[in-house]
């Protein structure tokens, strides 16, 4: 018996000769997509504004919370009033700020929103 070989199958045949095709169905097909993904980023952008802002706010007060944790463990500090109030009033000074901060982006995260969106649209 003679064993006939037949020729391997080649995917990049088969997808060179149906290349044009799928490349115009390709495009008509994500044509209507394209705005919609692109309204989709524009949120998602702003939702990643949203997390690096209230990252910062609770890095501010991690920070704080730091410098009380060293005024306690400091035996000076945590036996002198005075030097204690100084440590709270500067931790309530940052976490203020950090709180202002935070509201300030946050009104401004609704502006940068629809500013996206009319760019896309």
């Amino acid at each position: 018996m003679t064993s006939d070989k037949s020729t391997p199958f080649v995917a990049h045949e088969l997808f060179a000769t149906s290349e044009p095709l799928v490349n115009l169905w390709l495009k008509h097909c994500m044509d209507p997509a394209t705005p919609v993904l692109k309204l989709q980023l524009a949120w998602l952008e702003s939702v990643s504004d949203a997390v690096r802002f209230e990252a910062d706010f609770l890095t501010a007060c991690a920070d704080s919370s730091g410098k009380l944790v060293n005024c306690m463990m400091n035996p000076t500090t945590y036996r002198d009033p005075e030097q204690l109030g100084e440590c709270y009033q500067q931790a309530w000074q940052q976490v203020t700020e950090a709180g202002v901060t935070q509201m300030s982006h946050a009104t401004e995260l609704s502006r940068e929103f629809r500013e996206r969106l009319w760019e896309e649209i």
